[in-house]
Formats: C-alpha cells, sequence, structure tokens
C-alpha cells in the first residue's frame, strides 16, 4: 500500500473529518466516486473505499487499481504504474489517497 498525501499550496492543513460531522466520509466518497468514474468505468480503478482518520487524523480515499506491482513478474511495467499514479492524483486532485493492488504470483 501506498499512501499520496498532496500537500496544499495555501500551507492548509488537509481536510479531516470532524466529531461535529460523523457523515462527512460520505461527502468525500460521493465526491471520490464522481471523480474516479471515468477511471472505474476503463476498468483501472477496481474498487474505493473512504478510511476514516482517528483523532487529528485526516480521512483518506483507499483506491483498489488493477496494475501488475511485483518487480519480478513477466508483465511488470515501472512507467505504468507511475503513469497511473499520476493519473489518479489528477483525478482526485487534494483529496489524500493511498493504493492497493492485487498482485498475481
Amino acid at each position: 500500500m501506498q499512501l499520496h498525501m498532496k500537500a496544499r499550496k495555501d500551507g492548509q492543513a488537509q481536510p479531516k473529518l470532524s466529531e461535529h460531522r460523523p457523515n462527512a466520509g460520505v461527502g468525500l466518497k460521493r465526491k471520490a466516486t464522481k471523480l474516479l468514474k471515468p477511471l472505474m468505468d476503463s476498468g483501472l480503478v477496481t474498487g474505493m473505499t473512504v478510511e476514516k482518520g482517528g483523532g487529528s487524523s485526516p480521512a483518506w480515499i483507499t483506491v483498489a487499481v488493477s496494475i501488475q506491482t511485483k518487480a519480478s513478474a513477466p508483465d511488470y511495467d515501472a512507467a505504468e504504474c507511475e503513469n497511473i499514479i499520476q493519473r489518479l492524483k489528477r483525478a482526485l486532485g487534494d483529496l489524500p489517497f493511498r493504493t492497493v493492488t492485487r498482485q498475481t504470483f
């Protein structure tokens, strides 16, 4: 798993789930689903969930992607892995996310 937290240029802290807004993760999930829809339709993104941060930790999006990540596999392509991360960063903008992949052995 990789955690991708993009620092905001204005120096503000990342958005956090508030104790006063227990359903704040629902809005984040809706927004992420809308942003990732083209990648889901293409089959690149195979799943997505929102992980709630605890205390002062921010919430983040966990994105399941369909790509080979085992470096010793014959179909591994490091450039393609980086390309997918960049596509996710462009799609999600300032939203913090991490990727989860299903490795094939």
